[in-house]
C-alpha cells in the first residue's frame, strides 16, 4: 500500500508581504492560503489609497513641468465672454454704419 507524502510545510504567513510576493512563492512552488493573499491584497489596496491621498497638490505638478488646464469653470467663463463679444462685434458695426451716408 502506497502512502502519501505530507505536504511541504508552509512558511508561516509573513505580516508584511505584498501580492507580488506572495505571487513569486507561488510561482517558486509553495503553497498559500487564500486568506494570506486576500490580506496582502486589502494591505495593497490601502496602500495604494493611502498613497493616493498624499499626493501634492496643484502647486506642486506645476513645478514639475506640467502644464495645468483650466478648471471647467474657467472654460465656460472664457466662452461666455468670447460669446457676448462675438455678439456685440455686428451690433456695434451696423449702429456705427447706420448713419453713414445720411450727411449731416
Amino acid at each position: 500500500m502506497e502512502r502519501r507524502q505530507a505536504a511541504p510545510a508552509t512558511k508561516p504567513p509573513a505580516h508584511s508581504e505584498n501580492v507580488a510576493a506572495i505571487e513569486a512563492r507561488v510561482k517558486a512552488g509553495e503553497v498559500v492560503g487564500l486568506m494570506e493573499l486576500a490580506s496582502a491584497m486589502q494591505k495593497d489596496k490601502q496602500a495604494a489609497q493611502a498613497g493616493q491621498t498624499q499626493t501634492p497638490g496643484k502647486g506642486a505638478s506645476a513645478k514639475s513641468g506640467q502644464q495645468e488646464q483650466p478648471s471647467i469653470r474657467e472654460q465656460i467663463a472664457a466662452h461666455k465672454k468670447q460669446l457676448a463679444t462675438q455678439k456685440l462685434a455686428p451690433a456695434r458695426a451696423a449702429a456705427q454704419n447706420k448713419n453713414v451716408g445720411l450727411g449731416d
